[in-house]
């Protein structure tokens, strides 16, 4: 490739981490940032910055002249799709990796879960060579929007209740994982309009996730189980009823294209709770 990959947001959780992975793996990258980010967030990693906005297509098809390859880490799910699709054909963009999410399953009327899907079918038929890769619930440091706050609650409560039985299924998958897949696989132009399932290595219960932290961070707790509607205290009937459908997905088929392999879960739970500073 002769061109910078261009990666989409590149200040988020996940965005740092495909950035940290693309450059290790000896790709030039250039992270096109809303005039509202902390562009400082990638400027330390010593990556240049164009300023844009997917809301103006224009400004993302300026700043794909050039590229090689587009890395969508943007979440499909404001609508967007069609715009940097658009803007990626006209700039001559051949190659690009978007993530979404394995959320797209969802059993329940999610707000998102239409225009998500749209987004994939635009994406996968676009003409832009893309690559869809869906992770399952990410996790992996400060700033982990699901389990950071699992693994200080656990830490602190020598009480953590499960909600109602427990039983639905969960499958974390490390955010370094997600980045590792993404770098592998920009370069493979033969998985050009193809979708991976990119998931922790294996699926477990509600309850069984929530031991786990309790067994890594060293802690003796008390799991009662409590009704699920006392979750309607503290979150959505949607979030509630989340927590009940299984979230499980196969690795196998990214691991034989592309040689994902993602790490297990305990060794990933022990980094983040060091990272945390919740492991003495």
């Amino acid at each position: 490739m002769t061109g910078p990959v261009l990666v989409t947001g590149a200040t988020g959780f996940t965005g740092r981490r495909v950035v940290v992975a693309l450059r290790r793996a000896g790709f030039d990258v250039v992270a096109f940032v809303r005039p509202t980010s902390d562009a400082g967030t990638v400027g330390a990693l010593g990556v240049p910055t164009v300023v844009g906005d997917l809301d103006r297509p224009d400004t993302l098809r300026a700043a794909l002249e050039g590229a090689s390859a587009l890395v969508n880490v943007a979440s499909l799910g404001f609508g967007h799709a069609p715009g940097i699709v658009a803007a990626a054909r006209e700039a001559g963009v051949v190659r690009s990796v978007f993530l979404g999410t394995t959320a797209v399953r969802t059993a329940l009327p999610a707000p998102t879960k239409a225009v998500r899907l749209e987004a994939e079918r635009v994406v996968l038929g676009g003409g832009v060579g893309a690559t869809l890769l869906r992770p399952t619930m990410i996790y992996g440091g400060p700033g982990d929007r699901n389990l950071e706050r699992l693994l200080r609650f656990v830490r602190r409560s020598p009480i953590v209740p499960i909600l109602g039985r427990g039983a639905g299924l969960v499958q974390p998958t490390h955010a370094d994982d997600v980045a590792a897949a993404v770098a592998a696989v920009v370069p493979r132009a033969d998985l050009a309009g193809r979708d991976f399932d990119v998931p922790g290595p294996l699926s477990l219960t509600f309850e069984a996730l929530v031991r786990t932290v309790g067994a890594v961070l060293g802690r003796r707790r008390w799991y009662p189980h409590v009704p699920a509607v006392l979750g309607r205290l503290v979150a959505s009937r949607e979030q509630v009823l989340r927590l009940a459908e299984d979230k499980a997905a196969d690795p196998a088929p990214a691991c034989a294209a592309f040689g994902y392999a993602p790490r297990a879960l305990e060794d990933g739970l022990r980094d983040e709770a060091r990272d945390l500073g919740l492991l003495s």
